[in-house]
């Protein structure tokens, strides 16, 4: 669950993640000293557990249904499992995403659901490979 008000939320996987991301968006965002002024909270997968307890119902679910969550984000490190991975992000999500497509694309997945929400994956490889 959201450990944050921040309407904007992040998942990431682990501490690099949230250190890599954080000085990525520092780049190109003001970043407050203070973390409950961010422009989007940035939240590591139930700490210890990583990307297990994000992909563990009712993680995601619970996560995007939570009423002053308006955009999820979520981030996890590309391996030979993202099929796998983005199958159990749908079969979470689906009802409150219903045109997440059956496949994840090449370039991940941003997409607008129910409530005016928005949902985006993407892993860290493809992220950054778009044509510019």
């Amino acid at each position: 669950m959201a450990k944050s008000l921040n309407p904007r939320q992040l998942i990431v996987e682990g501490h690099d993640d949230l250190s890599v991301i954080a000085e990525l968006m520092g780049q190109h965002v003001d970043w407050p000293r203070n973390k409950d002024d961010a422009p989007v909270w940035v939240e590591i997968g139930e700490r210890r557990e990583g990307v297990d307890a994000i992909l563990k119902a009712p993680y995601l679910s619970g996560f995007v249904k939570q009423p002053h969550v308006r955009q999820v984000g979520i981030v996890l490190d590309a391996d030979e499992k993202g099929e796998g991975r983005y199958a159990s992000i749908l079969s979470q999500c689906a009802s409150q995403f219903p045109d997440m497509p059956e496949r994840l694309p090449s370039d991940g997945v941003v997409v607008d659901g129910l409530d005016a929400k928005r949902l985006a994956y993407g892993s860290c490889p493809t992220m950054f490979r778009r044509e510019r």
